[in-house]
C-alpha cells in the first residue's frame, strides 16, 4: 500500500510542476514577444518597461492563484489589492517624481491600516515562536 501512495504522490507532484512550468513558460513567451514588439517594432523603451512589469505582475498573480487553488484559499482579493499597490507606486513615481513618494506613502498607510488586524495577529504569532 505504501508504494502505491508514494508513487501516486510522485505523479501528482510531477503534474503540478508541469502545470507550473507551463504557466511560467507562457508568461516568459508573452514577455519576450511584448518586449520585442515594443523595442524593435514600436521603438519605445517606456512601453517595453510597462510590458515587462505587466508580465511580472501577471506571473506573480498566476502563481498566487495557483497556490491558493492548491490550498483552497481565496487569494483573488489580496492579489487585486497588491496589484493596486504596485500600480499606484509605479504611476505615482513615474509621473510625479518625488511627490509620488508622498502619495504612495498615503496608499501604503491605508493598506496597512486595512490589514492591521492581520498584521497584529502575525506579529503575536511570531512572538510565540
Amino acid at each position: 500500500m505504501q508504494k502505491c501512495d508514494a508513487r501516486d504522490n510522485l505523479f501528482e507532484n510531477a503534474a503540478k510542476r508541469k502545470s507550473t512550468a507551463d504557466e511560467q513558460f507562457c508568461c516568459i513567451a508573452v514577455s519576450l514577444v511584448g518586449t520585442w514588439i515594443t523595442v524593435y517594432v514600436m521603438d519605445n523603451l517606456e512601453a517595453a518597461v510597462v510590458v515587462i512589469l505587466g508580465t511580472l505582475i501577471l506571473r506573480c498573480v498566476i502563481g498566487e492563484l495557483s497556490i491558493g487553488k492548491e490550498l483552497n484559499i481565496a487569494l483573488i482579493g489580496a492579489a487585486l489589492e497588491e496589484m493596486g499597490m504596485v500600480a499606484a507606486f509605479i504611476i505615482c513615481n513615474w509621473w510625479l517624481g518625488i511627490a509620488g513618494y508622498a502619495i504612495y506613502a498615503v496608499f501604503a498607510g491605508i493598506y496597512i491600516w486595512r490589514k492591521k488586524k492581520t498584521l497584529l495577529n502575525l506579529i503575536l504569532e511570531m512572538r510565540k515562536k
